[in-house]
């Protein structure tokens, strides 16, 4: 889904990504043309968005079991990568376009109070009890999208995880539309598993008219 919003005479395209997938570069190089942003929001947070300015251009490999399984999935569709290309792809084109690239999810310590509210000691249980189980799991490999989709679907079953996306996408809306007070014309490129969630937020918020952009 790539559409794009407005408000009081502003737009706002928001850009679904698949997270880890090294084509999405090219797909954010395109988003990138065709809006000529003033700026661009990342759906990650501060300290993040910090890292990856200071990458040195040597790639991670997953640092858990369910990145792992996670990557292996997404292998599927093509070659994956850690950090996000997708993300990098807006660093990369920063300075040469002229538009200000802002991360607009939670911050790590902001986060981590959040999670301990949310997330019960029960939901920790069935986490684990879960881990075997994604392991021997069929997922949905009809296309990368549809893979993500039915990946996050799995892992944030429980309750207390589902109660953490719903936050994010809350704090990723609202932070958002405070930053859109500073310019007319932005592109927001948000993980396509909480793109639905941010767009159902931003529509609370005044933000609506829905136009198709092709990319």
């Amino acid at each position: 889904m790539t559409l794009t919003l407005f408000s009081e005479g502003k737009s706002l395209t928001i850009l679904e990504v698949i997270r880890g997938l090294v084509s999405e570069k090219g797909k954010v190089e395109s988003a990138l043309h065709e809006v000529k942003p003033e700026v661009v929001f990342l759906s990650i947070a501060p300290e993040e968005l910090g890292a990856l300015r200071d990458w040195k251009g040597k790639d991670a490999g997953p640092a858990t079991l369910e990145e792992k399984l996670y990557v292996q999935g997404l292998e599927e569709f093509g070659e994956v990568s850690k950090p996000p290309q997708c993300f990098l792809a807006a660093l990369a084109h920063e300075k040469e376009m002229g538009f200000k690239v802002k991360a607009v999810d939670m911050e790590e310590e902001r986060f981590s109070a959040m999670y301990c509210q949310a997330v019960t000691g029960i939901d920790l249980m069935r986490m684990n009890m879960r881990k075997g189980s994604l392991a021997r799991a069929k997922f949905n490999l009809s296309s990368p999208e549809a893979f993500v989709k039915d990946w996050d679907r799995r892992i944030h079953a429980v309750p207390g995880l589902r109660k953490v996306d719903l936050n994010r996408e809350a704090h990723i809306a609202k932070r958002t539309v405070e930053l859109m007070k500073e310019v007319k014309n932005a592109l927001l490129v948000v993980e396509i598993e909480r793109a639905e969630g941010v767009v159902r937020q931003l529509g609370r918020k005044g933000w609506g008219e829905k136009a198709q952009l092709k990319v």
